[in-house]
């Protein structure tokens, strides 16, 4: 007996370099590196040169460190609720109610998405801090007042509750576009009040979207850094990386209480994201893809609340743009006028940018000294330039790696898009050698790619024809066939994922379906094509037509 010899597979060769991959980077960067945090916690060594497991969890129940996550806890919990209310609140204002300007109120709600983390936190120093314009203002005409309200918990709460409300703005946004007018509508019609529609029709459609963004909202007050670190509160983050810089000199055993921290950070979010994903299996989602009618906005009727709704809405917009309008300001002013945060209208300068200033510093002594030319401009330094250029570089890179995956493997774990993911890591790296002033080496690589994007069409056809996934238009002479068609695509080995039928061929005679098949037999797999197994339906009597859906 003859073996015959298996065709060459390069699916399996692309998974078997994913799955070396994929173990290098996970045993690598995620397990050794863990394992080695959760070592160092339990191999410290107490004063007598002894090793002494129990030292770091004693001095945790003990000492501070406790307070650290319950600080973050709070952070956290309080977030949770601060950014939904303001989240869902910008969100029903600008896509769901009608109110006046709504174009220009969300990308007021959107500036977050621009800049975060400390560019944020300094445009409200600028306003509310001891020496903040707000705050200097409010203490000439309230002599007793605290200046320095604007720190701790309740600062750090204000600031992260507008700067995390961004993907409010992203996702619920689309998940409101997507609600079925006609179901809106049909609930008035029976009689149900404005808010009662709000609650009952509109909210549950956006639970699971709500569900995602609770959790993300959870874990970034967990792993709060910046608002903390500048406005004096102490939660994980910034300890951690206190003692991850500390010396034994200094205190006991830093870096073992730093791991402490920071695998008790990991286990909130490995919970959180457990929760996540339990909640997504159990499957609590209501169909909001196949929407027919387009939702219209809702006018407030009642004159009260109308006019609330926009104070409301202007006042949210007041909050989201000033420190926008502040860092803008002042990055137009000296830098000692942003040191001591004094604003002077009357002096602008472009030195930020293009120039060079100088600094000067209290001595030991008591007096000022002055290094002429110190401070250089955004574009007239070359670390500044070359940080700028790194950051380009990193999110070029993430952005190829995100995109590029979810294209390949958008569905069950099929390729899909290989020559757009291909187009986007192309057009990535070409910028890279632009950036890099590499303009000979540019013409040649895009002169690679020209010839490998020319033949990549078949090689992706080639892949497509055997993939175990493929979708067929099937158009049946009876739609009493159908029973039939299924129990014959099982016996071939065929799963049907998805049946759907379609209502444009009603009144013609046809039962016209898009079915989405996986192909299950062993035998199927190795030997037969889309092409063929498509041909060995078509012989079937009561088929009008099939075909493959490209």
């Amino acid at each position: 007996m003859t073996l015959r010899p298996k065709p060459f597979q390069p699916i399996k060769m692309l998974q078997i370099i994913g799955g070396v991959f994929f173990a290098y980077l996970f045993f690598g960067f995620m397990l050794l590196p863990c394992l080695n945090t959760l070592t160092s916690i339990f191999t410290v060594k107490n004063a007598a040169g002894e090793t002494d497991p129990l030292a770091v969890i004693r001095f945790f129940l003990a000492g501070s460190m406790s307070q650290y996550v319950w600080n973050s806890l709070k952070l956290a919990l309080c977030l949770v609720i601060t950014v939904n209310v303001v989240g869902i609140s910008i969100v029903l204002l600008t896509e769901y109610f009608d109110i006046k300007g709504a174009k220009i109120l969300r990308l007021g709600y959107m500036t977050t998405l621009i800049y975060s983390g400390v560019a944020l936190v300094t445009g409200y120093m600028f306003l509310y801090a001891s020496d903040g314009i707000i705050t200097t203002q409010l203490k000439d005409a309230f002599p007793n007042i605290n200046v320095n309200w604007f720190t701790g918990f309740n600062a750090v709460l204000f600031t992260m509750t507008f700067a995390c409300t961004s993907n409010h703005a992203l996702f619920l946004r689309n998940a409101i576009r997507g609600i079925d007018y006609n179901t809106v509508e049909a609930a008035r019609n029976m009689g149900a009040k404005p808010f009662k529609v709000l609650w009952k029709v509109v909210f549950p459609t956006l639970l699971p979207t709500l569900f995602s963004l609770t959790v993300m909202t959870f874990i970034t007050g967990l792993c709060a850094m910046s608002a903390p670190t500048l406005l004096g509160y102490d939660s994980i983050n910034p300890e951690i990386v206190r003692l991850a810089g500390s010396s034994v000199a200094d205190e006991a055993f830093p870096q073992a209480r730093a791991a402490l921290l920071s695998i008790i950070l990991a286990c909130f979010t490995i919970l959180l994201l457990t929760v996540l994903s339990s909640y997504e299996r159990k499957g609590h989602y209501l169909s909001v893809s196949k929407t027919k009618a387009k939702l219209q906005k809702q006018k407030i009727t009642n004159p009260v609340a109308n006019v609330l709704a926009h104070i409301y809405a202007y006042v949210l917009f007041i909050i989201y743009m000033t420190p926008v309008v502040m860092i803008v300001i002042f990055s137009f002013q000296t830098f000692s006028a942003v040191r001591m945060r004094k604003l002077d209208l009357s002096q602008w300068t472009l030195v930020n940018y293009f120039g060079k200033q100088d600094y000067s510093y209290l001595t030991s002594r008591g007096t000022y000294k002055i290094r002429e030319g110190s401070i250089s401009g955004v574009f007239s330094n070359e670390a500044t330039l070359g940080g700028i250029q790194m950051s380009f570089v990193m999110s070029v890179i993430a952005a190829a790696l995100v995109s590029g995956n979810a294209i390949l493997f958008s569905s069950r774990s099929q390729i899909k898009g290989l020559t757009t993911s291909t187009g986007l890591w192309a057009c990535s790296i070409l910028g890279f050698a632009i950036g890099a002033g590499l303009y000979t080496v540019t013409g040649i690589v895009f002169l690679f790619f020209l010839c490998i994007l020319a033949c990549f069409p078949a090689f992706e056809q080639y892949l497509k024809n055997r993939s175990n996934h493929f979708e067929i238009h099937l158009e049946l002479k009876n739609s009493g066939y159908l029973r039939d068609f299924v129990t014959v695509s099982r016996r071939l080995g065929l799963r049907i994922d998805d049946i759907e039928a379609n209502q444009a061929y009603a009144g013609s005679g046809l039962s016209v379906f898009t079915v989405t098949f996986t192909i299950c037999s062993a035998e199927l797999k190795k030997y037969k094509t889309h092409r063929e197994i498509i041909e060995a339906l078509s012989s079937l009597d009561y088929i009008y037509h099939i075909e493959e859906m490209r």
